[in-house]
């Protein structure tokens, strides 16, 4: 599309190459919006000269603190992410210059309208009808280009809308995924300390085990089992153990520290069961569809004129919304069937702790070997493994739960 202005010699070629210009950024830009806090490591502007770190990413001192130290906490996975991520915080940074660049050029304009008016109170001065009518046109023109900018920066500083709901449904997945193998990695560590007290209770009762078979009373049989029971628990050590070092080193990368760092890792949350009773699919689905990233998105799009087209695509809508309620019902599911499989861990544990205070009484008066109780206590650290699994299952439902209220849960 070509661009056409009114103007002579210099000032006519001049607004040309400048209108030009600005109608090729507007079109690139308009409708694009920005965060308010995304990573900033140094003053934009004279006017963030005497700003803090904190105070250019919006954060109090002592939150920024908080997110700059050496310790990856669960409750900070947001703004890690958000800040830190390198996908993600470029991202965000590329709309932040662009925003910067139509501040600019806005600017810029404005300053050539002052001088184009400035021209027109001259014209009129001299009461040049032919110059007054150019300027006057042509201050309108830019008049409309600099509006038409503002109502697009007004848009781009907007931390929710429609045009950014792309980048916002990426983050709220990296956040996702992030939470998860946290929760994994949690998990993994307990299964790993789980197992080296097995392994511990195994040693002793294959010391016991050999000492009966040196007397003549033990099976040799027992003795090779516990010896690879014991091997096979140290291999599948081993194995958390390397797991362990790639999932804390993808970790800390999806949260913006180097391969090479080493944070602490902060601790998980415990589900607040109590608060379960507070999830209701056929309730929450409201919010769940006010809050879609890709509802938003097909809300806020341009939308058929005719009635075939607006028909059709009222009708995608609604297909989209109630899988969206089917996605919710599922995911719901998922939460009561975790909840359940806790229970029933428990109740495990429950058991084998009763046989266990028996067990103890019995060896203390010698009524059960020192193997047989080793093996009943080895039986109680297998229950403590299927619970910390139950609880990290039961955490990582919950999180998908919410995460489709808030946005981010497919509708296909």
């Amino acid at each position: 599309m070509g661009c056409q202005w009114l103007g002579k010699g210099r000032i006519g070629a001049l607004m040309k190459k400048i209108g030009c210009f600005v109608l090729t950024s507007l079109t690139f830009l308009i409708g694009t919006s920005f965060p308010s806090s995304a990573f900033v490591s140094a003053p934009r502007n004279p006017a963030e000269r005497n700003m803090t770190q904190a105070m250019l990413n919006g954060y109090d001192e002592a939150t920024w603190a908080k997110l700059m130290d050496n310790r990856l906490e669960y409750a900070e996975i947001d703004d890690l992410v958000h800040n830190f991520n390198p996908e993600i915080s470029a991202a965000w940074k590329n709309y932040q210059d662009r925003r910067l660049e139509i501040i600019q050029n806005i600017d810029n304009l404005s300053a050539v309208k002052r001088n184009m008016d400035n021209l027109l109170e001259e014209a009129k001065t001299n009461e040049d009808v032919e110059e007054m009518a150019i300027y006057a046109a042509q201050s309108m023109g830019l008049k409309a280009v600099i509006d038409g900018m503002k109502k697009s920066k007004e848009n781009l500083e907007k931390p929710i809308s429609s045009s950014n709901a792309s980048l916002r449904t990426a983050q709220a997945q990296m956040s996702a995924s992030v939470r998860t193998l946290m929760i994994n990695y949690k998990n993994l560590l307990l299964q790993k300390e789980l197992l080296r007290q097995t392994i511990e209770l195994s040693q002793t009762q294959l010391t016991a085990e050999q000492v009966k078979v040196r007397y003549g009373t033990g099976i040799l049989s027992d003795v090779q089992k516990l010896q690879v029971d014991i091997l096979q628990t140290q291999s599948r050590i081993s194995e958390l153990t390397s797991n362990e070092l790639q999932m804390k080193r993808s970790l800390i990368q999806m949260c913006g520290w180097n391969p090479s760092a080493n944070p602490e890792i902060g601790d998980v949350p415990q589900v607040d069961e109590q608060a379960l009773s507070s999830l209701h699919p056929e309730i929450d689905i409201k919010k769940a569809i006010g809050n879609n990233y890709t509802l938003i998105e097909e809300r806020h799009g341009k939308h058929p004129l005719n009635q075939t087209g607006r028909t059709a695509w009222e009708t995608r809508e609604a297909q989209m919304e109630a899988n969206l309620h089917i996605n919710l019902q599922e995911l719901y599911q998922k939460v009561r069937d975790a909840k359940n499989s806790l229970d029933q861990a428990r109740q495990g544990l429950e058991n084998i702790n009763a046989q266990l205070a028996t067990a103890q009484v019995s060896y203390r008066l010698g009524a059960i070997s020192q193997s047989q109780y080793a093996e009943i206590q080895i039986q109680q650290k297998q229950k403590e493994l299927e619970i910390s699994a139950a609880k990290m299952n039961l955490l990582l439902a919950v999180n998908a739960y919410y995460d489709a209220v808030n946005g981010n849960a497919k509708v296909e």
